[in-house]
């Protein structure tokens, strides 16, 4: 068989094409084809070739390479299709980490608003209510409600305020 013989018929025009540029040019570079391997099956193939020319500019003879390229290619479309995998993964990642950083941010302001409102309701219900009762209960009884009162103190102050202090409160004109 010729060498135009194993070249899938796809490629043959393209094949010619080179073929006539490797006789004025007398040389062929990086040239890939799909050939018809003799048990049938496909391989791609690499090929460089020269040519020698006679008086005439005929082609006396031609001197080449053929490299198999076939499991390079494989390999290459192998990695081209994991890069893509990748590629997809880390956006999907990248929109799920947005959607916990909005999860996380509304679980802060969630948990701020709860401190808010037990700072509010020890400073006005527990403490005052606390501070009746200490006018009201014996001598004996009033340590429980100092006790109380501390521990509800050093309860709340983890949230970054002293209880029972003034706060101040701005009107936005001020």
């Amino acid at each position: 068989k010729s060498w135009t013989d194993l070249i899938i018929p796809q490629e043959k025009p393209l094949f010619e094409q080179q073929w006539k540029d490797l006789c004025k040019e007398c040389k062929a570079l990086n040239l890939y084809y799909t050939l018809v391997h003799k048990d049938g099956h496909h391989i791609r193939v690499l090929l460089n070739a020269t040519a020698k020319l006679d008086a005439k500019g005929k082609i006396v003879h031609t001197r080449g390479s053929v490299l198999d390229v076939t499991e390079k290619e494989a390999a290459e479309e192998s990695l081209r299709n994991l890069a893509l995998e990748l590629n997809q993964q880390k956006r999907a990642l990248e929109q799920k980490n947005s959607a916990l950083r909005e999860v996380l941010a509304q679980i802060e302001i969630e948990k701020n608003h709860i401190k808010d409102e037990v700072m509010a309701n020890v400073e006005k219900l527990i403490l005052p209510t606390l501070t009746k009762l200490r006018r009201r209960v014996k001598e004996t009884d009033r340590q429980h409600l100092v006790l109380l009162e501390d521990n509800l103190k050093q309860l709340t102050s983890s949230f970054g305020r002293a209880i029972g202090e003034h706060q101040w409160k701005l009107t936005p004109k001020e």
